[in-house]
């Protein structure tokens, strides 16, 4: 028996890690408020990554479990993700149990 995460610890834990995220984009933008362009450019690139790491997150969950269609899960996910259906799906697919070939 592995010591493996549940589904919903890693969500939780990407939600928590999502939100101080958030905060820390707040106070670098707070940190630079009398340098704006310096703390815009921060913020910026921080706001970026968030949004990257939530677009691909079916991606990312399907990585952590290890999946057998991952390469296909991420095909989806970069392609269609940006149609809600298509993201929603990919999630789905990523959080589902893959069966092994034997």
């Amino acid at each position: 028996m592995g010591s493996e995460t549940s589904p919903s610890v890693r969500y939780v834990g990407f939600v928590v890690g999502s939100i101080i995220i958030v905060g820390v984009c707040f106070l670098i933008y707070q940190l630079f408020a009398n340098n704006p362009a310096i703390g815009q450019t921060l913020f910026t690139i921080a706001v970026v990554a968030f949004f990257a790491s939530l677009y691909l997150l079916p991606s990312i969950v399907a990585s952590s479990n290890k999946h057998v269609n991952l390469a296909a899960i991420f095909v989806l996910n970069l392609l269609l993700g940006w149609t809600i259906l298509g993201w929603i799906i990919a999630l789905v697919w990523a959080s589902m149990e893959s069966q092994r070939k034997t």
